[in-house]
């Protein structure tokens, strides 16, 4: 385990791990964790990777981008970060009730009223509210623009009554435990900034109530035992909810900087410009360093234009923040690639 993932993560009381299995396939609507090859117990993964959700603050920008319902969009979340946890926030078992085609009719894992995974069409259902909820914190973080055209975006019509238009606020929000979104009307009439408020509370306050707070007995700064207060997660649905809580809460939403990707995402602290890296990447923000690169050719043919100008190195370097040695080097390459 990281040791700054395990530091991150106490410090906001939370200590719940969540496990990754050995793969990941789509079958029968489900998304079914895989133990070489075959179909496992959701959430029962021992001895395979786990990781600490709370320490991941890119967990909603990842989420939100399965919100294509794309099997490889799906799969990819997944098989970085595990299911969301259907099972551990059942609210009516009843329709899962039955299911033996996974598992066959004498394992244990077939016995009524237990999923064989994720259903697909509530993981989606997540990945698109947790993007909604992410696009209005970050148009609320951006001005009364940013959230009038998002907000004016949401406006469908319900039906006519004579002749007039009944036109309203209308989303589909996931909700912890169902199986499909719940389809959530608002009155057109307020201020686009409150509309957005109540959509992201109405959304967030439904997908919360799956943590609670618990005590537990810890080594103390003295050496003696003592009580720590730690928040316990049922799922990693709980986990992504909360990053987006405290977001809105005080926390902070950007709009990433790279001109290709500029979405949403959780940032840790005001100063962050761009995309967390995802859980494996090893290295800055894919997105950072694509800007980067990008950056370094465009001055690299900057500096081959200005020199086939008749501008001095040096002048070329303090136009472009550059050492000399740096543009001599880039000037260089050209005449070398020019004379091949």
């Amino acid at each position: 385990m990281d040791p700054q993932d395990f530091h991150e993560s106490r410090r906001r009381s939370f200590a719940s791990l969540w496990p990754v299995a050995d793969g990941y396939r789509i079958e029968g609507g489900y998304l079914l964790p895989l133990g070489e090859g075959s179909p496992v117990r959701p959430i029962h993964h021992d001895g395979q990777d786990a990781y600490l959700p709370m320490a991941r603050p890119e967990l909603p920008r990842e989420l939100a981008k399965a919100a294509t319902g794309d099997d490889d969009d799906i799969l990819a979340f997944t098989r970085r970060y595990g299911l969301l946890g259907y099972m551990q926030a059942w609210s009516f078992p009843v329709e899962e009730a039955g299911i033996t085609w996974i598992f066959g009719e004498d394992s244990e894992q077939a016995a009524p009223g237990l999923a064989p995974g994720d259903p697909v069409a509530s993981f989606v259902g997540h990945a698109k509210t947790v993007q909604l909820v992410l696009n209005l914190i970050g148009a609320l973080g951006a001005g009364d623009g940013a959230v009038r055209e998002h907000v004016e975006l949401l406006k469908v019509v319900r039906g006519e009554h004579g002749g007039i238009r009944d036109e309203v606020i209308g989303y589909d929000a996931a909700q912890r435990g169902y199986l499909r979104p719940v389809q959530c009307d608002m009155s057109v009439g307020g201020e686009p900034r409150h509309v957005a408020l109540r959509i992201i509370e109405h959304v967030l306050n439904a997908n919360l109530p799956g943590i609670s707070r618990q005590l537990s007995v810890q080594p103390q700064e003295d050496g003696e035992l003592g009580f720590e207060s730690l928040f316990e997660p049922h799922n990693l649905a709980d986990c992504v909810y909360w990053h987006l809580a405290d977001a809105a809460a005080g926390g902070w939403v950007r709009r990433c900087a790279d001109p290709r990707c500029q979405a949403f995402f959780v940032a840790q602290s005001a100063r962050v410009q761009y995309c967390p890296p995802p859980r494996g990447y090893r290295g800055v923000s894919p997105c950072m360093n694509r800007t980067k690169v990008r950056r370094h050719h465009k001055h690299k043919e900057e500096a081959r234009e200005r020199h086939e100008a008749g501008e001095s190195i040096k002048a070329i370097g303090e136009a472009l923040g550059r050492a000399t040695d740096t543009v001599c080097r880039w000037v260089e390459d050209a005449d070398n690639e020019g004379g091949k």
